[in-house]
């Protein structure tokens, strides 16, 4: 019988060239991480972050999306490739709430990732162009985790930052029901006060396009033109945002969801997320 394990949001995701990061990341102190919390990610073609993984210990390259919160993903090759069983099948939906089908669900023995062995998890196929795969909020649970494009350093580790060092910005993180992990924040696009939803796994900023029409954004060929995007005292400029709905993961909050950023502003900071503190952290390049 078919599982609904809720939204997935669906992003356009492109093939990454892994490398050795080339630049110390200067938050490691300041943010209190040891060598050993530091992980290397690769940024793709389109500016997504990706990350090396173990599943029944083979590696696999997938995606960090901080806006999948089934957890972890692999396609059809991968999944043939490591001879996983199957277990059955879900229904998935886009960040709209709309269906987009079901899809069938695997057994690994083991999956290790960010430094930590899980044991027994389960696993959702979906096959995306010119990825194996990716992971999301879900294997973070517990964690505070630091994303730093420009460094290509990934940092975790399940301490606390109590008091942030200056030029560290602290923002609420908003809770969202049965969404634990997702990363939403609250900004100002056009004077108005909205629900920001941050998310890797998106190639460039989204806004619903009925608040952009009512706002006045400008349109643009592919889009809206966002002027001004506040976030906490941060200033972004988006030339051109995509018109996407976000009422599929907007469900238990005062305000739906109207701006979701992705690695177009994600690269010009360094993020880090403290879920169970109800902290996010930004730091400019």
């Amino acid at each position: 019988m078919a599982r609904n394990l809720g939204p997935i949001l669906v992003s356009v995701i492109c093939l990454a060239c892994f490398n050795v990061p080339t630049e110390s990341s200067d938050w490691q102190a300041a943010l209190g991480y040891a060598d050993s919390d530091l992980h290397a990610i690769a940024i793709g073609k389109q500016g997504y972050p990706f990350v090396e993984i173990q599943v029944n210990g083979h590696t696999v390259e997938v995606l960090l999306d901080t806006g999948n919160m089934t957890g972890l993903f692999l396609s059809e090759d991968v999944i043939r490739r490591l001879g996983l069983p199957e277990l059955g099948e879900v229904v998935t939906r886009d960040s709209d709430g709309t269906p987009t089908g079901s899809k069938p669900t695997y057994a690994a023995a083991s999956v290790t990732a960010f430094g930590h062995r899980l044991a027994d998890r389960e696993i959702l196929q979906r096959n995306e162009r010119r990825i194996d795969g990716a992971i999301g909020p879900p294997y973070l649970k517990g964690l505070r985790y630091t994303i730093d494009y420009r460094s290509r350093w990934l940092g975790v580790t399940a301490k606390p930052v109590d008091d942030p060092p200056p030029g560290i910005e602290r923002i609420d993180l908003v809770p969202v029901d049965g969404l634990a992990g997702m990363i939403v924040v609250r900004g100002r696009v056009a004077g108005r006060e909205v629900h920001v939803q941050v998310d890797t796994g998106k190639t460039r900023t989204c806004v619903d396009p009925e608040f952009a029409l009512q706002v006045g954004l400008p349109e643009t060929t592919n889009g809206y033109a966002i002027d001004s995007l506040e976030i906490g005292s941060q200033r972004f400029v988006v030339p051109s945002a995509k018109g996407v709905g976000f009422g599929g993961i907007s469900e238990g909050l005062d305000e739906p969801i109207l701006v979701g950023i992705g690695s177009d502003i994600l690269k010009e900071i360094v993020l880090t997320v403290d879920v169970d503190r109800g902290s996010v952290f930004i730091q400019r390049h």
